[in-house]
Formats: C-alpha cells, structure tokens, sequence
C-alpha cells in the first residue's frame, strides 16, 4: 500500500472529531433540524454548526463523502453540490458557476490537481481542500451532445428536385 493510500486512509478512518460535535448531545426530537434545508429548523442548525469545535471537520468529511443531502458542518446540500459541481443525482453539472469555498464563502479557489473527471481544490483563506467534479463541456442546441454551433434548420427527407 503506498504511503498516499495509508494518509487517505487515515484521514477517512479518523472520526474521533465526531465525539467533540455539539450535535451528538442533541435529544433525539431536536437532531432532525439538520434534515431541513428551508425555514427556522435550517437556521438553528446551521447556528449550532457555526458554533460547534469541529465545524471544518465536518464539512471537510461530508465533501469527502459528497454528501448530497441534510446539514452538515454550517453548510445545505445546495451549498455542499456547488462546491462539489455535481447536481442532484451526483453527476458533473453543466455550466457551473465559479466555485466557492463552502467553510468561509471565499471566492478565489485555486486549483491543485486536475485530472479528466475531477479537481482537488483548495482554498487558501481556511485552507480547507475538497474533490470537486469537473463540468461537463456544454453542450450542442439541442443538448445532443453536439459542440458545433447551430447552423441552422436542417431539411429531413427527400430533397426536393428543381426542375
């Protein structure tokens, strides 16, 4: 096993920030504010979040795992799919917009590693780092998969002799 697959390894293996999380003390009727994205649940979870030890580690843990749904670390799954460019479903979104950093909304990004489906950002205020999809290349007019650009109506058929 190489000595990047054992750091990678580790890091995934080490949950023991979850013991220090203000949420695991929650009582049960409470701890579903973090399944809410909308209204007053959303805001008191992600004020619990902004208070909480071990907010980066939480947020840093859910882009590892491209969490697409809930609360985790101050930051919705609308802001977690942003950051991670993927869309609903977990594919690459089309057309992203510039990605910002989800711990500290910093908006200057920089790009360590790239490869042909993904990218490892970091962002250099935090220093927070995430695997985030690479975009699609947009696509043709009709979304066919087609770079060219319109070239206008095509005629289907038999092409009508000039006589």
């Amino acid at each position: 096993m190489s000595l990047l697959t054992r750091a990678i390894t580790a890091k995934m293996n080490d949950t023991s920030w979850r013991d220090r999380a203000k949420c695991l003390n929650l009582p049960e009727d409470k701890k579903n504010i973090f399944f809410s994205s909308y209204g007053s649940d959303a805001r008191e979870a992600k004020a619990l979040c902004f208070s909480c030890p071990v907010r980066k580690e939480c947020l840093s843990d859910s882009l590892d795992q491209q969490d697409r749904f809930w609360i985790f670390g101050g930051v919705d799954h609308l802001e977690r799919r942003r950051a991670l460019q993927i869309n609903n479903e977990g594919h690459a979104t089309i057309n992203v917009k510039p990605i910002r950093c989800p711990f500290c909304k910093e908006k200057d990004i920089v790009t360590k590693l790239k490869r042909r489906s993904w990218m490892r950002v970091e962002c250099p205020t935090c220093g927070l780092t995430w695997v985030a999809k690479r975009p699609k290349p947009e696509t043709g007019p009709e979304g066919k998969g087609n770079d060219k650009p319109n070239s206008g109506p095509t005629v289907e058929g038999p092409v009508p002799s000039s006589s």
